[in-house]
């Protein structure tokens, strides 16, 4: 029972973080009239991943799940290792996000017109977003029964 309510715990814990990374993200977009495809493809896939999650949450804390976990604590879908591999990536996105926005009033001002992160940068946030979202997705198309 212990297992399951910490899965259930990291669950909620990524997100939570998907959150306050998609919350600093759109106090940049906020301010930016036309975003780029990337930038877009970013959103978009924060916030299938957020969906994901959502899911997974929900199919962690039903007592059906809590039963064939009893009996079976193998039967979480979603290896351990992706979970804090996803926390930890995500933890240091929103890091940088936040880095970004403490500067002068100046600086941050002029920060917050424009996207704190290169292309190249925002791709690979798109690809890290993608990957989990495709493991995550993975996972829940699993039958556990």
């Amino acid at each position: 029972m212990a297992e399951v309510l910490g899965i259930a715990a990291s669950v909620a814990g990524l997100v939570s973080l998907t959150v306050t990374v998609s919350q600093l993200s759109l106090q940049y977009f906020s301010n930016i009239r036309k975003t780029s495809k990337t930038v877009q493809g970013y959103t978009r896939e924060l916030s299938a991943l957020h969906s994901v999650l959502l899911r997974i949450q929900e199919m962690v804390e039903t007592p059906e799940y809590h039963q064939i976990f009893a009996k079976r604590p193998s039967a979480f879908p979603v290896p351990a290792t992706a979970i804090r591999s996803c926390e930890a990536e995500l933890a240091d996105l929103k890091t940088r996000l936040e880095e970004r926005g403490k500067r002068s009033r100046w600086s941050a001002k002029m920060a917050a017109l424009v996207w704190p992160m290169e292309a190249k940068e925002t791709r690979k946030s798109v690809d890290m977003f993608h990957r989990y979202l495709e493991i995550f997705n993975t996972a829940l198309s699993l039958d556990v029964t």
